[in-house]
């Protein structure tokens, strides 16, 4: 067998060494340049965009780390909006979330819903993000375990508003505000009890016709109660405006007559 001259496969080894060292700053570089999500902050919010700074330093290639620069005019990303309803929260400046880097450039898209593919791809560049709001950090969640055990919740963070459904079904809704419910016919149906309470006046009123049924109606008040009608109002066929009893003379009132 022919023996390998030692210079020449010391050469092969150098050059391997060479292309492998080559080869691996490349890599470096290439993984360095391809981002895929980055934590954020907003800085600024605009009509359907955002502005945010990176939470994070990066690697500038020279054994120290650097800021990146803020990326601006980012499109959002609404995941509770489609062609049929929506539930929108709107952003506010220091709402955290993630920035998601693209494939190619969806300008396009983002800005009239072209699907055309453009010239200048942008893979996964700084340039070309998304944003997706609601990564929050464990310090920053302030909802207690007894409100995050429900399986929908809904409110506001100043404690003003919260809506929430238990596993059951049963919805809580709270408001230390006014609470308006409005439509062409509004129906509230209990199949078992219904109770109203309010703590200092307690009104229903219709402008037309109002009817209170039961087989058991009871309309009670503590100081007093008042029921406001027009002259046909009536209480069990009894109108309550025009009816009359028998001369009382004596202390006794009759039924109305």
């Amino acid at each position: 067998m022919a023996q390998q001259n030692p210079k020449s496969v010391y050469e092969k080894i150098l050059q391997a060494e060479k292309e492998s060292t080559v080869q691996e700053i490349i890599d470096r570089e290439n993984s360095r340049k391809i981002r895929v999500h980055m934590p954020c902050k907003v800085v600024r919010v605009r009509k359907n965009s955002v502005d945010v700074e990176i939470q994070g330093m990066e690697d500038s290639g020279f054994g120290y780390y650097v800021k990146f620069p803020q990326l601006l005019d980012l499109p959002v990303i609404y995941n509770n909006y489609t062609a049929k309803a929506y539930i929108i929260t709107p952003i506010q400046v220091g709402d955290t979330g993630l920035v998601e880097f693209l494939d190619f450039n969806a300008s396009g898209f983002s800005d009239s819903g072209n699907t055309a593919i453009s010239s200048d791809q942008f893979p996964h560049s700084l340039n070309n993000g998304v944003f997706i709001n609601g990564y929050i950090p464990d310090n920053v969640m302030v909802l207690d375990d007894a409100t995050l055990a429900n399986p929908l919740i809904m409110g506001l963070h100043n404690k003003t508003f919260l809506l929430s459904v238990t596993d059951n079904g049963k919805l809580s809704i709270t408001s230390t505000d006014d609470i308006d419910i409005s439509g062409n016919n509004v129906n509230i149906t209990a199949s078992k009890n219904l109770t109203l309470t309010g703590g200092v006046n307690t009104t229903i009123t219709g402008t037309t016709n109002m009817n209170i049924t039961g087989n058991s109606t009871t309309i009670t008040g503590s100081s007093s109660t008042i029921i406001t009608g027009n002259d046909t109002t009536s209480v069990d066929g009894i109108v309550v405006k025009t009816h009359k009893h028998k001369d009382s003379v004596g202390g006794d009132t009759s039924a109305p007559l």
